[in-house]
């Protein structure tokens, strides 16, 4: 699709010979891979500007960037990096025309690669971008306030299994209600028993009956007081710190308010009334009891979390105009990258660093071997011996130094 594009910009738009675009050549999978390599190295490697990548200057310079790509060839290949040819598929009701293919090729690759534990977590996420776009979200509570909203089912090794992009109202391919998404991420991994992990978005007692009693799937989750359904008992006690009230329905629906620094309320299918001692977080010497709902809902919520903290390690996304190119580099090099990090992790039972495993994996894909680090290491020692016996003249030029028997007299 890179190449279709380039080529139909190349003839539908005027191209003078002055510009790059006139001198396209089409690429081949060995340099799109080296392309990718060249991103996830700008990830670890951070600099100011994407083009001191390839300054001379002595604080930038680095041969391994030059040697695998141009600077010119590399910018025309984000210039035309494209996923779908749009310029003549265009839909008014499709927002992700430019990246479904992709994203779709993604998501059923994480589903097929590896199978969830007994526990599995639902939230959502956000992909920083402040470009003009019909579904741009804005929630204050996220570390990246304005972008693109993906919904995500993890488990709680961090990894992403499935994921839905946020399309906005009026769309397609528009989700009604949170337990429409809950339901459409968690449809491969239910009736076989797990539990589904969500928070107050989510968690309604219509969505604990439907995965109950047609999925035969747990739900624990904590809980809006304004949701329908609750028993008004359990809304309208009034407890003291640590004091906790409860109610179960004949689906074994279980419903909880406990009092901490302020009413928690809770919905689980799980478990029972019960406590259970936890250790505290700031304070490990401190124990204090919790109910075993509240105390299963904290160890599996934050399965989110460790995925998006994982990805944002040595994250290669830069400001970008195109939001599909943007949400591209955060699921390939952020997302695919700590997946394939945990896979590798499990079966390799290995405790490798994830910026190792980003170290190895750039360096596979710009095709250098580790004959070609010690090469290098060696001519860049041999440069240095060189560079003794040179010496600047008055403009500044590098000379030769004249050796000392050329003073001695015969």
């Amino acid at each position: 699709m890179t190449n279709s594009y380039a080529n139909k910009v190349k003839i539908l738009k005027v191209v003078t010979r002055n510009m790059r675009l006139a001198k396209w050549v089409d690429c081949n999978d060995e340099e799109m891979l080296k392309f990718l390599g060249l991103l996830i190295y700008m990830g670890l490697k951070k600099l100011p500007k994407m083009s001191d990548y390839w300054s001379n200057n002595i604080l930038y310079k680095n041969k391994v960037v030059s040697q695998a790509m141009s600077r010119n060839r590399f910018e025309l290949l984000l210039r035309c990096w494209h996923f779908e040819d749009s310029i003549h598929l265009t839909s008014n009701t499709d927002r992700l025309l430019k990246i479904r293919r992709f994203v779709q090729l993604l998501a059923g690759t994480f589903r097929n690669s590896k199978t969830p534990g007994e526990y599995i977590t639902v939230d959502e996420t956000m992909v920083a971008f402040r470009g003009r776009i019909k579904f741009m979200q804005y929630i204050p509570g996220k570390r990246h306030k304005y972008g693109i909203k993906l919904f995500k089912v993890c488990d709680d090794d961090g990894y992403t299994h499935d994921f839905i992009v946020y399309e906005g109202k009026n769309s397609r391919e528009q989700i009604e209600s949170p337990a429409n998404i809950v339901m459409k991420l968690c449809h491969p991994y239910l009736g076989v028993g797990r539990s589904v992990v969500t928070d107050n978005y989510y968690t309604s007692v219509d969505l604990a009956q439907q995965l109950l009693k047609k999925k035969n799937t747990h739900l624990i989750g904590t809980l809006r007081i304004n949701r329908k359904g609750l028993p008004k008992k359990v809304e309208q006690e009034k407890l003291s710190k640590g004091e906790t009230i409860a109610l179960e329905n004949n689906d074994g629906i279980l419903v909880l308010k406990w009092k901490d620094k302020r009413d928690v309320f809770a919905l689980s299918t799980k478990h029972s009334i019960g406590f259970v001692t936890v250790q505290r977080r700031r304070n490990p010497n401190k124990k204090v009891m919790k109910p075993t709902l509240i105390a299963e809902y904290n160890k599996h919520k934050c399965s989110i979390d460790l995925s998006d903290q994982m990805a944002s390690n040595a994250n290669p996304a830069r400001r970008n105009i195109r939001w599909f190119q943007k949400l591209a580099v955060e699921l390939l090099l952020s997302t695919a990258v700590t997946n394939a990090y945990i896979i590798y992790k499990t079966h390799k039972q290995l405790s490798s660093k994830k910026s190792n495993f980003r170290e190895n994996l750039c360096l596979q894909m710009l095709g250098i071997t580790s004959n070609s680090n010690s090469a290098a290491r060696e001519q860049s020692q041999r440069d240095h011996k060189f560079s003794k016996s040179l010496m600047a003249d008055h403009r500044g030029r590098l000379i030769r130094r004249r050796c000392i028997c050329y003073g001695k007299s015969d």
